[in-house]
Formats: C-alpha cells, structure tokens, sequence
C-alpha cells in the first residue's frame, strides 16, 4: 500500500504529493481507498512508483 512505502521512505502525505506532482487531495484518497490506484492514470503510478522506488505493478497488486 502507498502508505506503507510512504513511510518506509519517511515521507509525509505532503511530501510525496509535492514530490509527485499528485494533488495532496488524490494522495490522501488514494491511501484512505477512496480512489483505486488501478484506475489512475498511469503517469500518476509511474510518479508515485518512482518517488517510492517500488515498482508500478507491486502498487497496483498492493491496492487487491
């Protein structure tokens, strides 16, 4: 889960967002499950995989 790698890279919520370029609003809807990750856009997973040095697919499959 995003939230977990987040922390793991000793990130907070605004942090990642910034580093993104993700709404800090979408970031937060996307740990909370209000949005499913599968369903963003893909350069919204690949900012997200990259900040998070995880891959698009192990954030994806966390989300099932």
């Amino acid at each position: 889960m995003i939230t977990e790698y987040r922390r793991m890279k000793h990130l907070t919520q605004k942090e990642l967002a910034a580093k993104t370029g993700i709404p800090l609003k979408s970031l937060k809807d996307y740990e909370q499950g209000q949005r499913q990750l599968s369903k963003a856009a893909a350069i919204t997973v690949y900012r997200l995989s990259k900040v998070l040095d995880v891959s698009m697919e192990a954030l994806i499959k966390e989300e099932s």
